[in-house]
């Protein structure tokens, strides 16, 4: 009842944005044919309704909120033979939003999509980011100076890379794959310089090695970054083989540091440690929570994974740039939108499932509901993983 009266609360900060239907066969009701347009036209806060087809790629400057519908792939890449998605520049307050699409590079480049000087969030909701099944030297995703990314129920073939970023992974493969013909090129899944990163039940894969010249890769590599690894044992962290190489799972350097949880599963290669390099390494019971659905009328279901007998609060707000409180880790929701939807101590099973209907009322549409938990020996709280789902 709390989460239901709050969606309808939220719902009053939807007004005055509009919806924009794209379709590229130009169907009834279609105000533009192709992306780039409607984001030209649009208003940041406004919504993109992309019906089924294939679009090209598109820059975006402002906070809008792209909702696809079934078989919507864009096609990507770098140079004459195809463009990427960029998003750049937004403000601090604004939300991007991308939905359901498939994003599949183009001309075999590898980058498909820019996250980049970004001081608004911007979502990947239920992306299928595809590339060269060969393999490339460019990462599928690359992320730089932006404060607030988050990914949940992505594919990633190529990997991303993280530049001063902040950056959450919720329910995310990622994995590299080997070209032999590219010498030096291998990459680890997901790299991180000088960020900010957690991952909440991911599976990431390195590159496999083809020696002499490329040399196995872990599944996450950190340079002077703040890791935080969370999920069940059935999440993995896997280094690449092909090659007789020591190879960490995670990969870091002494201006690193590793917050652990102990559940997820790491796989090194060659003999090597789990974890290698981190100047700091924690080992803490971490919340991992999941939140699925989102269609008007339907409900939203909520499960939340934790420690037996810690206490445990959960939290539903609007996105917001992560604000870091240590050790606490980092707050992707808005405190002056937040309503405690539910709170207790975990018993046994370290489990909790909860449902909540979501009202038919349409203004409901396009609202990035964001969900996060802080859990912990009282007082000793930590948060969770933040999991945002827009509602359609």
């Amino acid at each position: 009842m709390r989460a239901t009266l709050g969606l309808l609360l939220l719902a009053s900060t939807a007004t005055g944005q509009r919806t924009w239907v794209v379709d590229v066969n130009n169907g009834p009701g279609t105000d533009h044919t192709t992306i780039q347009a409607a984001v030209d036209a649009a208003r940041s806060g406004d919504i993109l309704h992309i019906r089924t087809g294939t679009y090209d790629g598109f820059t975006m400057t402002k906070g809008l909120r792209l909702l696809a519908q079934n078989d919507v792939t864009v096609r990507t890449g770098v140079g004459i033979f195809g463009k990427p998605i960029d998003i750049n520049g937004l403000t601090a307050g604004e939300v991007a939003v991308l939905s359901g699409f498939t994003i599949h590079d183009a001309n075999g480049s590898g980058r498909s999509t820019v996250v980049n000087n970004s001081q608004g969030t911007v979502q990947f909701e239920s992306i299928r980011f595809l590339g060269p099944s060969a393999g490339s030297a460019l990462e599928a995703v690359r992320i730089a100076s932006s404060v607030g990314v988050s990914f949940q129920r992505c594919e990633v073939q190529n990997g991303v890379d993280v530049t001063t970023s902040a950056v959450m992974l919720t329910e995310c493969s990622l994995q590299r794959y080997l070209n032999p013909t590219q010498i030096m090129a291998s990459r680890p899944a997901l790299r991180a310089d000088r960020s900010r990163v957690m991952l909440a039940q991911c599976f990431l894969k390195g590159q496999d090695g083809a020696l002499p010249y490329n040399l196995p890769q872990p599944g996450l590599q950190s340079l002077g970054s703040s890791v935080r690894i969370t999920g069940l044992a059935q999440s993995a962290i896997r280094a690449g083989g092909g090659a007789s190489y020591r190879v960490p799972a995670v990969l870091g350097d002494k201006a690193s540091t590793l917050v652990l949880d102990p559940r997820p599963t790491l796989v090194p290669s060659g003999g090597a440690n789990a974890h290698e390099g981190f100047g700091t390494v924690t080992a803490q019971n971490l919340t991992f929570l999941s939140v699925h659905g989102g269609d008007l009328g339907s409900q939203l279901i909520l499960a939340q994974h934790g420690a037996s007998r810690e206490f445990f609060a959960t939290w539903m707000s609007l996105p917001r740039a992560p604000l870091q409180v240590p050790p606490f880790g980092d707050l992707w929701l808005d405190p002056g939108f937040g309503l405690l939807v539910l709170a207790g101590v975990y018993d046994s099973s370290g489990q909790v499932l909860a449902k909540f209907p979501v009202p038919s009322d349409i203004r409901l549409r396009g609202i990035p509901l964001g969900w996060q938990v802080a859990s912990g020996p009282w007082p000793k709280l930590a948060s969770s993983n933040a999991v945002f789902t827009t509602l359609h």
